[in-house]
């Protein structure tokens, strides 16, 4: 099942840069509106799924949870090659070079798949 997940949620963040990328570049008003609601569309999909996916990982023990994290990665970066590869026209119209599109994706991933631990310090009210 969490392979499944991966799957998914790997295409719906690539996708996400890439309608961003698809609305900068077309001059379509309509083209515009619909990139918007399908990135709207992703973005309450992958909250649902990174959520799912990171209590699935926290179950795991540390040096499987590393290697997941580290295969799901790879295969994400592998995933958004492929995709600069065979939609580069549009991506280039649309502001990307190769390493932009592949740093933006990878921050995506970043948000949603490797949260940071963070304490709020407590202070006292007087």
């Amino acid at each position: 099942m969490c392979f499944c997940i991966y799957i998914l949620i790997s295409a719906e963040l690539i996708g996400i840069v890439y309608y961003r990328a698809l609305e900068a570049a077309t001059d379509c008003q309509r083209l515009r509106v619909l990139c918007r609601g399908l990135v709207s569309n992703e973005l309450a999909h992958v909250g649902f799924e990174s959520v799912l996916l990171l209590a699935l990982r926290a179950g795991r023990v540390a040096p499987v949870r590393t290697l997941m994290c580290l295969a799901h990665r790879a295969f994400f970066a592998g995933t958004a090659s492929v995709v600069w590869l065979t939609h580069r026209s549009v991506l280039r119209q649309g502001g990307h070079g190769a390493r932009s599109f592949l740093r933006v994706c990878l921050s995506q991933y970043a948000f949603y798949l490797e949260p940071v631990n963070v304490t709020l310090a407590s202070r006292s009210v007087r």
